[in-house]
Parts: structure tokens; sequence; C-alpha cells
């Protein structure tokens, strides 16, 4: 059980990627409404998240093996998932909301440089806001 469960958090950008490519072909806006956009804007959310997440998993991985290969102790996948702290999971969730609203934004025509500008500003602030906590 613990394979699937593998399986499934590090090939999800794969499968939401399929998902998303999917939802596209088959949903048009005009005709599938709100629902049909938000579930578009979802499943980009969890696509971004999932990318996130993986990038940081990997940088601590890589970040681990290049400290290991200075000693000679081998490192588990224990270990390496116990350095993956909460502050980890709550910057991938809360990273791709900047993306989102970005998209979001130009969907409706309205992004201009100044919204970029407080976006940039909210992802910086959430950020700090994160590691301080």
């Amino acid at each position: 059980m613990g394979n699937f469960y593998m399986i499934l958090v590090y090939g999800s950008p794969v499968w939401l990627l399929l998902v998303l490519i999917t939802l596209m072909q088959v949903l048009s806006p005009l005709e599938s409404g709100p629902t049909g956009v938000i579930a578009i804007f979802t499943t980009l959310y969890l696509l971004f998240a999932s990318i996130i997440f993986y990038i940081s998993i990997a940088t601590i991985r890589i970040k681990k093996l290049l400290k290991a290969a200075h000693k000679t102790k081998n490192i588990t996948q224990g270990e390496i998932s116990r350095q993956a702290s909460p502050k980890l999971y709550y910057a991938a969730f809360v990273l791709p909301v900047v993306p989102m609203t970005l998209i979001a934004l130009n969907t409706v025509r309205q992004l201009n440089f100044v919204d970029i500008l407080l976006s940039i500003i909210l992802l910086v602030v959430t950020i700090f806001y994160i590691a301080k906590r």
C-alpha cells in the first residue's frame, strides 16, 4: 500500500497534467459554465502545487545526497522525509496562488503591471510569514 501512495504523490504532476489536458479538450467554457471553469482552475492549482512540492523534495534529496557524498553513512528515505518540515507543505500549497491569480486576472483581461507587483509582494509576505512561523 505504501508504494501506491509513493506512485500517487510522485506521479501527480504527470497524471494531473493528463487530467488538465482531458478537461480542456472535453469542457467548453461557454457550455460547462462556472463548474467547468472551477474544475480547470482547481486542476491547474493542484498541478502547480504538485510541481512545487516535487521540486522542493528533489532539492532536499539532492542536498542530502551531496552531504552524504562527504560522509560514509548512507541516507535512508525516512531521513529525507523527516527533513521535509511542515513549512515545505505550507509553501507548496501557498506558492501556486500567485500564478493562479495571474492566470485568473489574464482570463478576464484585467492583468496589468500593478497586479503583478502586488502578487509578488503577496508572495514575499506569505513566504516570510511561513518562514517565521
